[in-house]
């Protein structure tokens, strides 16, 4: 069973048919709870290394609600998401499996680091430790990488 926008239905058929049409928007409540359950997944899936915001998944919910999406244009959407995240993130090459990171903080460059430098958790971590500790993780690539393999 699929569903067609008011819109759409205008512009498929003659107005005179159109007309004769006795037609009444629904929500379906079944729909909003499958896309609910794959936000769900998603977020709680150890295997899935992006979790997104909450007002990102806000956002998501929102749009479906409100422009009476399909559950494939939410998969749309998500699918965006992730391309957005992957492509404007200089460091999301890190967002995977634990032993494929490894190997890629060891080939990272200085800018990479610099980049990493300038995320807020890495701050907070560099925060706490002693003053010595704090100038080699801010200055030395070498130090930084070790810490971030550790």
């Amino acid at each position: 069973q699929k569903s067609i926008s008011l819109t759409n239905l205008h512009h498929l058929l003659p107005m005179s048919v159109v007309s004769m049409l006795d037609i009444q928007e629904f929500k379906s409540d079944f729909t909003e709870s499958i896309v609910n359950q794959i936000l769900q997944e998603i977020s709680f899936d150890p295997n899935f290394i992006v979790k997104f915001s909450p007002s990102c998944c806000q956002l998501l919910l929102d749009n479906f609600r409100y422009t009476h999406s399909s559950v494939s244009t939410c998969e749309r959407m998500l699918q965006f998401m992730m391309l957005e995240h992957f492509y404007w993130q200089p460091l999301s090459f890190l967002c995977r499996k634990w032993s494929v990171v490894q190997d890629s903080v060891q080939n990272i460059n200085h800018n990479h680091c610099d980049m990493i430098r300038a995320t807020p958790s890495f701050m907070r971590h560099v925060e706490k430790q002693s003053p010595k500790v704090k100038l080699d993780l801010l200055l030395d690539d070498e130090v930084l990488k070790k810490e971030a393999l550790r």
